[in-house]
Order: C-alpha cells, then sequence, then structure tokens
C-alpha cells in the first residue's frame, strides 16, 4: 500500500514555490543577414521590441559607411542603393531616428 496523498492545499502551495523559483526563459536570437536599409530597418525594429535579442550580420567590415570600404586598388566602392528620395517615409523614420544628415543620405 502507497501513503496518503498529501492534501490538495499543499501539491498547490508546492507547485506555486516551483514555478516562483524557476530562471526566466531565455530570450529567442535572431540573426538578420545583410546591413541595408532593410536588414537595418528588421534589426532595429526586432532589438527595440526587448522580446529578442539581435545580430547584424553583414559582407562589409564596416556596414555603418563611417569607415571607407575600398577596391583592392584602393577605390571607394558602393555596396548599396546610390541614394534615397524622401518619397520613401520608412527609411526618412529610419534615418530621422539614426541622426543622420539628410545631406550625406538623400540625392
Amino acid at each position: 500500500p502507497h501513503p496518503p496523498a498529501p492534501p490538495p492545499t499543499v501539491l498547490r502551495r508546492a507547485t506555486r514555490l516551483a514555478s516562483a523559483a524557476a530562471p526566466p526563459a531565455p530570450l529567442p536570437h535572431y540573426v538578420v543577414v545583410g546591413a541595408g536599409w532593410g536588414g537595418w530597418g528588421a534589426a532595429k525594429s526586432l532589438a527595440q521590441s526587448g522580446r529578442c535579442s539581435v545580430t547584424l550580420l553583414d559582407v562589409l567590415p564596416d556596414p555603418t559607411g563611417a569607415t571607407p570600404y575600398l577596391s583592392s586598388t584602393g577605390k571607394p566602392v558602393e555596396a548599396g542603393w546610390r541614394g534615397f528620395w524622401r518619397d520613401y517615409p520608412n527609411l526618412c523614420g529610419l534615418v530621422d531616428e539614426l541622426g543622420l544628415a539628410e545631406s550625406a543620405v538623400f540625392t
């Protein structure tokens, strides 16, 4: 014969204590490939959600544009689009949030 089960109130109390002590579940991790405007926007949106961690990957060593990307002959290379226009409100918002000068972005 088995010993009698504890009263239900004891089981509920033990369950509550165990769940309170459990470590929080780890946040999901996303990897965004490509640091063009779409990649930057996606990574920024994911990171700001607070519900995940994000890694942004790009072929360029510095996709911010702060360090010039040079060809093997030393000439500057533009790896992305050559210009943006104010007709793209989503890009305009991202440019403003990143604190970029319009003259450095829009043609």
